[in-house]
């Protein structure tokens, strides 16, 4: 089962998170995309998934979920340029944008894409974290 952790936590110590270079190199090959420092790191940190707690239910995904998700879900998210990082549940991820390079919610069942150009917080819905 995958850990528990505090969402402000987590977010607050991406930028000393080592990047997993062996799994980046395999999404960025995936998606035909550079990533930047911060999302390499945030795709670092959990490589097992993790579920949060607070006021909200979320899980991160784990890397195997992440370069798999395309088959597993049933969606083209290479097509879509969206790399679904957080499950929100009812079928709605909060997706990493690298056409727009930046935050949207992707709900699967319809494959529509909304709340473009929020931030990750304001997606995740936990309140602002330490830049």
């Amino acid at each position: 089962m995958a850990n528990r952790i505090n969402i402000t936590d987590f977010l607050n110590n991406i930028k000393t998170q080592p990047i997993d270079k062996n799994f980046i190199e395999k999404l960025e090959k995936t998606y035909g995309s550079n990533l930047d420092d911060y999302i390499s790191r945030l795709l670092s940190k959990a490589p097992n998934g993790a579920f949060f707690e607070g006021d909200g239910v979320c899980k991160i995904l784990s890397h195997d979920w992440i370069l798999d998700a395309s088959d597993d879900m049933c969606i083209d998210f290479v097509k879509w340029q969206l790399i679904p990082i957080f499950d929100m549940l009812d079928n709605d991820f909060v997706c990493y944008d690298l056409t727009n390079e930046n935050w949207c919610m992707f709900y699967i069942v319809e494959e529509l894409k909304f709340n473009e150009g929020k931030t990750l917080e304001e997606c995740l819905g936990f309140g602002e974290y330490e830049e």
